[in-house]
């Protein structure tokens, strides 16, 4: 001590009732004066032990206490107090301690007191911590703050209560806490999820004396993931008393799913919630389920909670939770069909149809289900009315009890389990058919994986397939036994089949067994219907840890030995239970062995392989043969393709089979000349490298169309696997000539292309004529939907002449629009241009533009549309003429009538044919013509000259066109025969109502003004008209003439009216109309003739032709002609004569037909101008020498070549008028003339 107020020790100790507290180096100095006047106490370290209080010595006083406690309110510190303690050490009798450094508390002025603590560390402190706390009493409340801090983390708590009255407390507290794992004190399992940054604010005011407290807090952290949720942002909401509790939770993870609860509580932790799980997964095995659901209530009252949830998809469960003895859960759900939990737990292998119920209850130890299902309409496979089963679960594992499964056609029993805690880990499951048929599987899975299976007399046809018919087909019994000891992989199965499908008799037999990694085929024999095979063989399975292994080829496995016999083996009949109808009829014959060293050995024979979907006469193989030797396959085969315009020899050769790349090559050869042939490889990963080429000619399958010559050029790449997509090629042709169908044009063709994905790319595409003109084109065509999907065509200028026709193209272009309904090709022609010249039909002109289009109209199910042709075609000037001499004789008449007649016969019959014409997809047309000006068409030739105008719609399709509209006239022109039989035209209409063309209507009238045959004076001058109407349709047209001359109206006197050229006016019925008409034509004809020669080279022409209809038998009922030719100009008086005549009568004919040639020479006798007789008037002397071939007929009335014969005639001809009228000196009055005056012409 070195002075009253200045005091030092070296230690301090104190003990009291165990607790021992040491000071060492205490140093006190008090300042009683001046301005730092007060004490300061300076400790280098102080420990203490303190010895805990036992529980009974923790029981309350019974202090009496009149009041609350109280801080005086005159309280004040009037000097300044400072103590430091530089370590400090606290121990626990328990064993718990801390440690502190820098402790100093001093007071700031007379009424506030401040306590720091730089370091703190021990038990429940994860860290170094520091210490700040202060006590303000200047006003009538006492007011505390303090602040705990770590390096991360940190505690704000402030405290305020009345100095009278220090049990009435309002606290503030404010809480960070970066890892709240490091403040607990005990090692947390790792089943408890990780919970990040600890935010804590919470505020509450508490009366100790009265016992009343209110307080709100929020809590906010984040919490790790925990099955089954993810992680997530959490929020907790406290507000509440003594009595009550209201709490609002929130979750919300990253995927913006959500939970939250609502609940009210009271002091006994009795209440209500509810809540909604919004938008949240979690994944449940291989899936991520849905877990959407309403908590629709959850009460809680003594110790038992009543909860009612609803899913997102109907699904109703109701559970009951009690607590007060033991855990009991018991439950209902009434499940929705379409719950997710059911049907996307099983990828889609399970659809139900209607709700189901299922029933629980836990007790803690196991859990106990019954479920019954309604209305399985898939369940892998299989069908079912309902199941119901009951389900025991411990924590051995999993026991199925009184299983049933109730199908239409039978009602299954089943029972099983799952046992993993158990002696022997396994699975069992045993199904009965109540008609005696019975399989069971076990499966151990322990140590040791192991399978044993058995069936015995299963009913296949019962088992209820949902999506299979083979339950439909089959009837029959499978019985065996399979064991397998996977772990290893040694095993054996033997099983036989006995039933019918559908119609046919169904077994096999096989037995198979596995040692390691090979398995062993050591028999198989199979008979369906007629058919019968056979196969044994072993292989090795791919193995790693076997340097030795390699595969067979294509084969993923090493092939040891294999042997396949088959004899009269169908096809079809194999393919017939796959519900594969590709082939109609297809046989097999033959055997093939494969040994390990010794290669491939063997022959099979295809023959008669004809395809349902493709008629035999586009594809069939009548026969194919595959050889095999050591590593070569070799096919062979004469195929029937597109009609027989490919048919010829196939060939395929495979070399280093077993290799790992194989040399292809193929060729085909057609036997119209065209050639096919391919070369590459093909390795172990289906990959073809190599090259297509193909020249000579081919005929296009489908049409008449020909590929004269070809040197058609592919580079390909091919993943067979991928199919056509799989295909990448680049495609070259250069001089390629095509010819269209029905003609002579050849179009050399020029193409690039590129094939990839599926998609046939033709970016360049050209043709050109001998003028250097050129239509370029490109397309694209999926190979993938079988689509065009898209073309452009585009020329400035094509030209296509053959033979008679020639036809200009300009600026034609095409494009493509594609929409959801169709693709639509169209070409606009702006001009078109049209020559046709032809000896024999005349000559044609014509120029158009128009605007064509193909429309290809998008596949949708259900739904089937052709492909159609549309257009509008304008015809701006079309005219047809032809200028020759009509040839007016009964051959070229019969002639042209047999023509037309032929010509009308071959539209009936083409338009009876089209009737019956079915195409599978024939191309709609709908085309409209027109032209563009009123009588811009016109016709002009000997037989008709008229302008027409047409508005004409195409439509139908290619198989039955119809047409719609009209052709007409406007009142110009005329019909019949330029210059001799001219009739004006009055009217002309060919109309169409959605018709073919053949059934068009015609109306056509026409009229001519002929004069009377009579010469009186009186008529002279007079004419009338005659109507010739044409009325009908195209096939079957009718002429209807009509006058109103007086005398007969009838059809025949108006043609006999017309070939006369006048009116006539007696026209009795003894009137050989034929025979008049005859000479009128035989007149016309001789006429026209010999204008045509340049003299009278013709004689009358003698003729009768059959045109009217005639009641009698006799002679008139010949048609015959007789044409003389002279020749004086050579030798005078010499005359040939040509005739033909054919007998027409009903009756007593003797012979059909019968051809003449003669001569006739008139002598130059009694031509003297002198000479005359009373009684032979212009007497005549002739020589005629004639060869005649008649065709007799016999005696049933038919022709026979035996009786025809050639008849000569030889005789002289002496001839004269005997009468001539002469009355008066008028008439026809013979005199006397000199030789160089003209002779009278006879009548």
């Amino acid at each position: 001590m070195e002075n009253l107020l200045v005091h030092h020790f070296d230690s301090v100790r104190i003990s009291v009732d165990g607790t021992e507290i040491k000071v060492a180096n205490p140093d006190l100095d008090i300042t009683l004066l001046g301005s730092a006047r007060g004490a300061k106490l300076q400790v280098d370290s102080v420990i203490a032990v303190i010895q805990l209080p036992s529980d009974s010595g923790m029981q309350n006083t019974d202090d009496a206490q009149t009041g609350p406690p109280k801080l005086p309110d005159n309280l004040n510190i009037p000097v300044l107090v400072q103590l430091d303690v530089q370590n400090a050490q606290v121990m626990l009798s328990d064993g718990k301690g801390w440690q502190a450094k820098n402790i100093s508390a001093r007071n700031h002025g007379g009424k506030s007191v401040q306590l720091n603590v730089q370091e703190a560390t021990g038990d429940f402190l994860p860290s170094a911590t520091s210490i700040a706390l202060n006590a303000n009493f200047e006003t009538q409340k006492l007011k505390l703050k303090g602040k705990v801090k770590t390096k991360s983390d940190s505690l704000n708590v402030n405290i305020e209560a009345p100095k009278d009255n220090l049990t009435s407390l309002k606290t503030s507290t404010n809480m960070t806490i970066s890892n709240p794992k490091d403040w607990i004190p005990v090692e947390l399992p790792d089943i408890v999820p990780k919970i990040e940054k600890l935010k804590v604010s919470a505020d509450a005011t508490v009366d100790l004396q009265k016992k009343r407290t209110t307080y709100n807090a929020t809590i906010k952290t984040r919490v790790g993931e925990f099955w089954p949720l993810l992680p997530e942002d959490v929020s907790i909401k406290l507000a509440g008393d003594q009595n009550n509790l209201d709490i609002d939770i929130l979750l919300k993870n990253d995927e913006g799913g959500s939970i939250k609860l609502n609940g009210s509580f009271d002091k006994n932790m009795n209440g209500f919630m509810t809540g909604r799980v919004k938008q949240m997964s979690a994944e449940f095995g291989p899936q991520m389920m849905p877990m959407d659901m309403e908590i629709k209530s959850a009460e809680l009252h003594d110790k038992k909670i009543n909860v009612s949830v609803e899913t997102r998809q109907g699904s109703l469960v109701d559970g009951a939770i009690d607590l007060s003895d033991s855990l009991m859960i018991t439950f209902t759900g009434d499940i929705s069909p379409y719950e997710p939990w059911a049907l996307d737990w099983t990828q889609g292998n399970l659809t139900l149809g209607a709700r189901s119920k299922v029933y629980g209850a836990f007790d803690g130890h196991s859990l106990k289900i019954l479920a019954k299902i309604n209305s399985i309409v898939n369940a892998y496979h299989i069908a079912a009315d309902s199941l119901q089963v009951s389900l025991d679960l411990n924590l051995k594992g999993i026991d199925f009890s009184n299983g049933i499964i109730y199908s239409p056609k039978e009602t299954f029993d089943f029972n099983g389990d799952v046992k993993w805690d158990d002696p022997h880990p396994h699975t069992s499951w045993n199904v009965s058919q109540r008609n005696g048929g019975k399989a069971s599987a076990y499966v151990n899975i322990g140590d040791t994986i192991a399978l044993d299976v058995e069936a015995d007399h299963v009913v296949f046809a019962t088992i209820p397939f949902s999506d299979i018919d083979l339950d439909k087909k089959i009837n029959g019994l499978v019985t065996g036994k399979w064991s397998q000891d996977f772990d290893h992989n040694i095993g054996s199965a033997e099983v036989s089949i006995d039933g019918r499908l559908d119609a046919f008799k169904l077994g096999a037999e096989a037995a198979v067994r596995q040692n390691g990694d090979t398995i062993f085929i050591d028999k198989f024999d199979a008979t369906h219907d007629r058919n019968t095979a056979t196969a044994t063989g072993a292989f090795i399975l791919p193995n790693d840890s076997n340097p030795d292994f390699h595969t067979s080829g294509f084969l993923p496995v090493q092939l040891l030995y294999a042997n396949i016999s088959s004899h009269e083996f169908s096809i079809p009949l194999l393919l017939e239970p796959l519900n594969d109808s590709t082939l109609t009829s297809g046989m097999l014959n033959g055997d093939l062995s494969y040994k390990q060293g010794n290669k491939l050995i063997g022959n099979l024979d295809f023959y008669d392989i004809k395809f349902r979907s493709i008629p035999p006469e586009l594809f069939n193989i009548r026969k194919l043969n595959i050889f095999a030797e050591n590593d070569k396959v070799e096919l062979n085969s004469y195929l029937d393709i597109g009609g027989g315009g490919w048919t010829g020899n196939t060939q395929v050769i495979i070399n280093n089979v077993f290799n790992e790349k194989r040399h292809v090559s193929f060729s085909h050869g057609s036997d119209n000349g065209g050639t096919l042939w391919a070369e590459g490889f093909i390795d172990n990963d289906f990959i073809f490298n190599g090259t297509i080429d193909a020249n000579g000619s081919w005929f296009i399958p489908g049409t008449v169309s020909e590929i004269k010559n070809t040197d058609l050029h592919i580079d390909m790449t091919a993943e067979l696997k991928k199919g056509l997509k799989g295909i990448t090629a680049d495609l070259r042709v250069d001089s390629t000539i095509y010819e269209p169908p029905r003609t002579k044009v050849q179009f050399p063709i020029y193409m690039r292309g590129h094939l990839e994905n599926g998609l046939l790319d033709i970016n360049e595409a050209r043709t050109q004529n001998d003028s250097g003109e050129v239509i370029s084109a490109n397309l694209q065509f999926s190979l993938d939907s079988m689509k065009l999907m898209g073309i452009d065509i585009n020329s400035d200028r094509f030209t296509i002449q053959s033979g008679s026709h020639w036809l200009l193209l300009e600026n034609m272009h095409s494009h493509t629009t594609d929409n959801e309904d169709e693709l639509l090709i169209t070409a606009n022609i702006p001009q078109i241009s049209y020559k046709f010249n032809d000896e024999v039909y005349g000559q044609a002109e014509a120029k158009a533009r128009g605007d064509i289009g193909f429309s290809i109209p998008h596949g949708r199910e259900g739904l089937i549309k052709n492909n159609t042709i549309t257009g509008n075609i304008v015809i701006d000037k079309a005219v047809f003429y032809r200028n020759f001499d009509i040839d007016i004789t009964p051959s070229a008449l019969d002639k042209y009538l047999t023509m037309f007649n032929n010509f009308v016969a071959r539209l009936r019959k083409t338009g009876a044919q089209e009737e019956k014409i079915s195409v599978a997809s024939p191309i709609n047309l709908s085309l409209h013509v027109s032209d563009s000006q009123m009588d811009s068409i016109a016709v002009v030739t000997p037989f008709a000259t008229f302008p027409l105008s047409m508005d004409i719609w195409v439509l139908g399709n290619t198989v039955r066109p119809l047409l719609r509209g009209d052709i007409t006239n406007t009142n110009s022109g005329f019909i019949g025969v330029r210059e001799v039989y001219e009739f004006e035209l009055n009217n002309l209409l060919i109309s169409w109502n959605d018709v073919p063309w053949q059934n068009g209507v015609i109306d056509v009238s026409s009229s001519q003004e002929l004069p009377y045959c009579s010469e009186t004076s009186e008529k002279e001058k007079e004419t009338c008209p005659i109507n010739l109407d044409l009325q009908g349709t195209i096939t079957n047209l009718q002429a209807v003439p009509s006058s109103n001359c007086g005398g007969e109206s009838s059809a025949a006197s108006i043609y006999y009216n017309i070939l006369l050229g006048c009116i006539a006016e007696d026209n009795g019925e003894e009137t050989d109309w034929n025979k008049l008409a005859g000479k009128a034509i035989g007149k016309v004809i001789s006429s026209t003739a010999n204008k045509t020669l340049g003299g009278d080279y013709i004689g009358d022409i003698d003729m009768k032709v059959m045109l009217f209809e005639n009641n009698t038998t006799s002679d008139k009922d010949s048609s015959y002609f007789k044409v003389p030719v002279s020749l004086d100009r050579w030798v005078r008086n010499l005359s040939l004569i040509f005739g033909y005549t054919q007998d027409q009568s009903s009756e007593n004919r003797t012979y059909d037909q019968a051809l003449q040639f003669g001569v006739n020479y008139t002598l130059p006798v009694f031509q003297e101008a002198e000479y005359s007789h009373k009684n032979h008037l212009s007497p005549s002397l002739e020589l005629n020498a004639m060869l005649i071939s008649k065709q007799y007929l016999t005696n049933t009335g038919t022709e026979s070549s035996e009786t025809s014969r050639i008849e000569k005639n030889i005789d002289i001809d002496y001839t004269y008028r005997f009468w001539n009228p002469c009355l008066l000196g008028l008439g026809r009055c013979e005199t006397m003339q000199n030789k160089d005056k003209p002779k009278e012409e006879s009548k």
